[in-house]
């Protein structure tokens, strides 16, 4: 079987080491990497080359949707799930417009965050 690819891009160190520690333990899931900010994410996207990237959307420059829109701009093909704790219209709206495929909350059950990394790698996969 082969493992969906996931970067981490989180400006909170414990939520970038938790996310990992527990998609790493996922049969169908393997973590390339984590980032601490936006232009370190776009840095190891291009490097790591991952199917999905989990992409923090309060971050300082670039914030996610910016990132997001610079790594998109390089491979299409990429999935990218925003996480937020909350978020404006204004801001979600930057975000899809950066070309996001989807948001996920922090704090959301494992299960759901897996599922909604499953769902959107699957509908990346469809349009190759």
């Amino acid at each position: 079987m082969e493992k969906t690819k996931i970067l981490i891009v989180d400006d909170q160190k414990n939520v970038r080491q938790s996310l990992g520690t527990i998609l790493g333990l996922i049969d169908d899931f393997e973590v390339l990497g984590e980032a601490a900010d936006g232009a370190e994410g776009i840095r190891l996207a291009a490097e790591l080359d991952p199917d999905i990237v989990l992409m923090d959307m309060s971050m300082s420059e670039p914030d996610g949707a910016a990132a997001t829109k610079s790594i998109k701009e390089r491979d299409p093909g990429v999935g990218v799930l925003m996480l937020t704790m909350h978020g404006s219209a204004n801001a979600r709206q930057r975000a899809f417009e950066a070309g996001v495929d989807g948001f996920v909350e922090k704090g959301i059950a494992m299960e759901e965050l897996a599922d909604s990394i499953r769902r959107v790698h699957r509908a990346k996969e469809m349009l190759k």
